[in-house]
Parts: C-alpha cells; structure tokens; sequence
C-alpha cells in the first residue's frame, strides 16, 4: 500500500488531475493500493512511503516533516526548485533545465535572439528553475516578466517595451494565450512580428489562434516513476533518496509559423581532458595499494598481521 496526500490550492488544476491520472492508472497496472489521506492521524498498519502530490515548496517541506516523524518516506510529485536541508526526500519532475535549453535553442535555431520570460509565477517551485536556466542562457535578467501582482501587469510590462523583442518563452500555456491574445488586440500580430513558446501542450494552446508551440509535461508518466521509487524503497533499507527527472516534447504550431528545430551541432569533444591530480598523488597511489591488499584478506590475515605488529 502507497499513501497519497494531495495539496488541496493544487487540486482544481490539470497539472494535478494528469498527474494523480497516472499515478491511478499505474496502482492499478501494479496492482498496488493507493490510499488517499488528508492527514496522517489517517495512517493504518502498512505502506512505507507517502506520495506528496503539489505545487507549493512550504507545503511539501511541511508534509515531508510529518510524514518523516510518522516513519513513511516523503515522494515530492512536483517540479520544485529546491531541496529542504536535512530532509530525505524523493522527486519526481520534469527536467526543466533541459525544457528551457530546448525552448532557447529552438527559438535561437529560427533566428530569433532577442528573447523574454514572460509570465513567471514568483511563488510556482517549478518557475524559480526556469528563470534561473533562462538568465544562465540568455544573460539576459532584466527580460523576464512575472505577475506582479497579475498576469495583466507582466502584460502591461512587456507591452511597453514589446519592440526589442522576437521571441518570447511562456512560463505557462495559459500565460502563451494571454499573451498572443492582448498583442493581436493591440495591433502586433504573432507570429509575424514575435514568435511564441508556451509549456503544457494544454488543450487551450492547440485550440488557440494561432495555435501555440508548447513543450509538454508528461505528468502521466509522474505515476510510472514514483511507484517505481516506492518499489525500490520498500525492497531496500539502504536507499536514502531518489530523485527522477522527466523529458519534455516539444510541439511545434502556428505560433512559430510550424518551422521545424533544427538541434544545434554538439561542440567537438576536447582533444586533451584535464588531468585528476588526486589519483597521480604518489602517497594517495600507495594507500589505494594498500586498500587492495587488505580487501582481500580474511580473519586469518588479518590476525596474522595484528600479531606481526605487536612482535
């Protein structure tokens, strides 16, 4: 048996419904019980592990708190940004440093440079990522738009100062929707004059006009990675954490004029790798030797020796 809390500000949205969809769909493929809990006065005799299935970082630190003191191992289903300190806690999440490579290097590949963030939620674990891998990307800080207080203020923002840009990546396909549809109000047409990347693959983003490129997360698969932690958790005492990280697809649309990506070439291998300078330390070199030796030695030997010392 595998408990399952879920955060109820999460519970309305898609990205939970796909989620708790695919957790569902594998309990039954495993044949293994989920059991939903509110609270863990709620626990019964078995299951050791509790899938964590929400978007706030404090509420997941809170309930992994308390599902460590209730003696159950804290699976985090969420894209969150950090790792409390000195908590023992499984992840499963999308690999958002490799989604926002892929949306910068797709949008860069058409030509497109002069990029923004745009709709950015300051208090999303999974946005704080984005932003990060944007700016190590783009170097560009000041080009990133967050609701602040509302998506229509980030609007407003990026509005006034929509010229310098020819790309912009969504945080959200919502805020990919919001976006195109104020610009084509106000006279500046997409894709014409500004390409657009959202995330989601949501139903609304393929159903806009112009529909919208969007790299989805396949929060199906969230329920496939966390049955298989609890599996390895529960059959080994010596794992502490794991944490699996998911890819994204990109789906290309009208908001990018459907032109293909086309991968960068790798850059050529280094002809010479720097060299390790511990494993050429001599007096390191003879203490591995040494390691070896007494590796293989058994009680006998290891008595012998003890008499060797002592005369």
């Amino acid at each position: 048996m595998v408990y399952m809390m879920i955060e109820e500000l999460f519970l309305p949205y898609p990205w939970c419904r796909r989620t708790l969809q695919g957790v569902y769909e594998e309990s039954r493929r495993k044949r293994t019980t989920v059991r939903e809990i509110s609270s863990f006065k709620q626990l019964k005799p078995g299951g050791k592990c509790v899938l964590l299935v929400g978007a706030s970082e404090n509420w997941i630190n809170a309930m992994a708190q308390e599902a460590k003191r209730a003696g159950l191992h804290p699976i985090a289903l969420s894209n969150r940004h950090t790792m409390p300190s000195g908590q023992s806690i499984s992840s499963v999440m999308m690999d958002l440093h490799r989604s926002m490579q892929l949306a910068v290097d797709y949008l860069h590949g058409l030509g497109r440079r002069e990029l923004a963030l745009f709709g950015v939620n300051p208090s999303a674990s999974s946005d704080s990522w984005r932003v990060q891998r944007f700016v190590e990307l783009t170097g560009r800080s000041e080009h990133i738009f967050a609701l602040q207080p509302t998506m229509e203020d980030a609007f407003r923002r990026f509005h006034a100062s929509v010229e310098k840009y020819d790309g912009a990546i969504c945080a959200s396909d919502y805020a990919a929707v919001l976006l195109i549809r104020r610009l084509c109000e106000l006279g500046h047409p997409v894709p014409e004059r500004l390409y657009v990347v959202g995330y989601g693959d949501m139903f609304l983003s393929r159903l806009s006009s112009p529909s919208i490129s969007s790299i989805s997360d396949d929060y199906e698969s969230f329920g496939r990675a966390a049955l298989s932690i609890c599996n390895l958790v529960e059959k080994n005492e010596t794992v502490s954490v794991i944490n699996i990280h998911l890819n994204g697809r990109l789906h290309i649309r009208e908001s990018t004029q459907n032109r293909p990506y086309a991968p960068a070439s790798l850059a050529p291998a280094q002809s010479e790798l720097p060299e390790n300078g511990f494993f050429h330390d001599p007096q390191i070199a003879d203490m591995a030797r040494l390691e070896l030796l007494f590796d293989q030695c058994d009680e006998v030997d290891f008595s012998l020796l003890y008499q060797l010392l002592q005369g």
